[in-house]
């Protein structure tokens, strides 16, 4: 169906369009090569027949238009009523897979290398709720991890940085909302207590109770990435929302223990499939105690008593991924600045010894300011020292 997008002349003219690399609730994905940028981008296609996928188009664009940060995929360009009813976006192209295509080949996933995501997942929500937006649709699926090999995706090195994408269910705080131009503290602290009603919108497994909780039939009822419903809550959602994300990644699955069942039809799967696919049903096994009181923190079920971002980024856990900064001691910085003085000095007095005496004499001597400058007062009177009249025609024959 997206082919007619595809050959309208807006997308000839701009695009070499290529392979499809994926294909979404609603949206389909091309890599292709841009005629004015010269670079490979990803072309989003949505059919916009229903008003509904029309709006997150629309708010997607508006949203993503305004924010660059590396951690938070940027949009090139946007085309709208493609061929009467599609909708093209340009999209950076980032190159390695989704967090959700590790974590399926690989399942628990190693604990520096779910430090070095979290680490660049925090930076990105710090940002987008610094600019009052919320994203509302975090989970695997949503996070690429560049620099990886997608064709044979491991955790065997950290990723150059993890990429939160997809913000067609993102949602931007007025000023009204809350006042956006406060001091960081104050900001932090307001948004962490800002609620309102909203859709109640996200991936059932990674949704915050406060979104679910207005969902007639309870969280397992809330199967739709759109529900028909709104609910209270504000940014501490996607604080929620991330801490599952780790939950997930540290333990391969997002249940708390296996069913006897299925934990012996996975060992059975496991032995015939000769699967390297680890799952680990706790995460008091999976994670450090440091991480484990992390990832709690970030999923209590009360919002206003769940970890804040700010209150992440000091975590011991999350710092103890970044490089130590050495300070040298008193002591120790008191004797190399003692051995930069002396050698200092070694070169002055090499200097005076090698340098040859300079006698003036005192008709070439420069008159000189209090600032030891020469004046052009002083360059003047030097010059007519300097100079000898020549003597006139007249006086050299009542010389002679």
């Amino acid at each position: 169906m997206e082919e007619a997008a595809l050959a309208a002349d807006v997308v000839r003219d701009n695009y070499v369009v290529g392979a499809l690399i994926g294909r979404g609730a609603f949206s389909c994905l091309f890599v292709a090569e841009d005629r004015r940028r010269d670079e490979a981008v990803v072309l989003k296609v949505t059919d916009t027949t229903e008003k509904t996928h029309e709006i997150i188009c629309e708010r997607e664009a508006i949203i993503l238009k305004n924010l660059a940060h590396p951690n938070v995929v940027e949009l090139y360009a946007r085309h709208a009523k493609v061929a009467g009813r599609y909708d093209v976006a340009a999209l950076e192209y980032l190159r390695g897979p989704t967090l959700d295509a590790v974590g399926e080949a690989i399942g628990a996933l190693r604990e520096g290398f779910v430090r070095s995501v979290a680490m660049d997942l925090c930076g990105a929500l710090r940002y987008l709720h610094a600019h009052g937006v919320l994203h509302r649709d975090l989970k695997p699926d949503n996070v690429v991890l560049v620099g990886l090999d997608a064709t044979r995706p491991s955790d065997g090195e950290n990723p150059e940085r993890a990429v939160l994408i997809d913000f067609g269910l993102a949602r931007t705080l007025s000023p009204a909302d809350v006042d956006l131009d406060s001091s960081r503290h104050a900001l932090d602290d307001s948004l962490s207590k800002f609620t309102m009603d909203l859709s109640a919108v996200g991936c059932r497994d990674y949704a915050a109770p406060e979104v679910t909780r207005g969902y007639r039939g309870g969280r397992k009822a809330f199967e739709e990435a759109l529900a028909p419903c709104t609910s209270k809550y504000g940014v501490a959602a996607d604080v929620y929302s991330f801490g599952r994300v780790l939950r997930h990644a540290f333990c391969g699955t997002l249940e708390s223990e296996a069913p006897p069942l299925a934990a012996l039809c996975g060992v059975l799967s496991r032995a015939m499939t000769k699967s390297r696919r680890r799952v680990i049903w706790s995460l008091r096994k999976a994670a450090s105690e440091s991480a484990r009181d992390a990832v709690d923190g970030l999923t209590r079920r009360d919002a206003a008593a769940r970890m804040k971002l700010s209150e992440f980024e000091a975590h011991p856990w999350l710092n103890a991924g970044r490089a130590p900064v050495l300070l040298a001691s008193p002591k120790a910085r008191a004797a190399e600045l003692l051995d930069c003085a002396m050698d200092l000095s070694a070169r002055r007095r090499s200097a005076n010894r090698a340098a040859p005496e300079m006698k003036r004499s005192p008709s070439s001597t420069l008159k000189k300011s209090p600032s030891f400058a020469p004046t052009e007062a002083a360059i003047a009177d030097d010059d007519r020292e300097d100079a000898t009249p020549e003597p006139s025609p007249a006086a050299e024959s009542r010389t002679l």
